[in-house]
């Protein structure tokens, strides 16, 4: 299983849900006997490459058209990368911006997203996941 975690920064540093979405992969990762890429969108990130880089590999996207973070714009990105890459998952932290973008690139690879999973394990080859419903009452 090839995955890749799309990382969310603040311009200046890695957001810790990107680290905890970076865990999550490298998990299924060890567990599938696959392999983890990180993506880093934006502009001028030559030193939230490096930092990236101590936890994965890292896939750059650098423009000053990717400096702000339109959901179109990076969606689009997320899955061109993704489809070059034969990527099998898209990992990215819980986070408004992952719900917006990662949902649309979901959609342009024609997939789906599964939000706030708190589980997951294999099932017979298949990675099965938990998330909580009806605002976690199930």
């Amino acid at each position: 299983m090839k995955i890749l975690v799309v990382l969310e920064h603040d311009q200046e540093q890695l957001r810790p849900g990107s680290l905890s979405a970076i865990g999550f992969a490298n998990d299924l990762a060890r567990q599938s006997g696959g392999e983890v890429l990180s993506l880093l969108l934006g502009d001028s990130l030559d030193l939230l490459a490096r930092e990236a880089a101590q936890f994965v590999p890292v896939i750059t996207a650098s423009s000053p058209l990717l400096a702000d973070p339109l959901a179109d714009r990076h969606a689009h990105v997320i899955a061109d990368v993704a489809g070059n890459r034969q990527v099998d998952l898209v990992v990215a932290a819980s986070s408004t911006y992952s719900r917006d973008v990662v949902s649309r690139a979901g959609g342009l690879l024609g997939g789906a997203m599964a939000s706030d999973i708190v589980a997951h394990s294999w099932i017979d080859g298949r990675l099965e996941m938990k998330r909580p419903m009806y605002a976690g009452a199930i």
